[in-house]
């Protein structure tokens, strides 16, 4: 008889959602932590922009400047806007799109989304390591 009694194993709990360990912060150890931190530092960095002025639009000095590319076409053409300043002509028309007096373009063809990301602009439409930016102070191709 002592043949046939097993030993029962211990009755196993599996604590609930709300039993669970909740961690107050992620261990210093973390490995996953450290390769989103090195993602997003190589994603954050600076892109060549060239503006070429189109039609009457007064001309930037310098033509090439670095922008993060993190920021947004919007974001390029207000910075845009305030460098021009008061030497846009014909400055009285608005972007509707922005609110700024600038319109922008890429390689003379299409203008962007005011919130379409620089990196992804630079990824699908940079020649030469720079990103070719037109612009003018009214619509130019329509």
């Amino acid at each position: 008889m002592s043949d046939d009694i097993k030993e029962a194993s211990p009755p196993v709990n599996n604590p609930t959602l709300s039993e669970s360990a909740v961690l107050d912060k992620v261990p210093k150890t973390s490995s996953l932590l450290d390769e989103i931190r090195e993602r997003h530092a190589q994603e954050v960095c600076k892109i060549s922009i060239r503006f070429i002025p189109i039609g009457s639009a007064p001309e930037i000095t310098p033509k090439v400047f670095k922008i993060s590319s993190s920021n947004n076409f919007g974001a390029l053409l207000s910075f845009l806007d305030k460098r021009l300043g008061n030497n846009l002509i014909y400055g009285n028309q608005i972007n509707h799109l922005t609110g700024g007096r600038i319109f922008g373009y890429l390689h003379n063809s299409f203008a962007p989304s005011p919130d379409e990301n620089l990196d992804n602009l630079y990824k699908n439409f940079g020649i030469n390591g720079e990103l070719v930016v037109s612009y003018s102070d009214r619509i130019a191709f329509s």
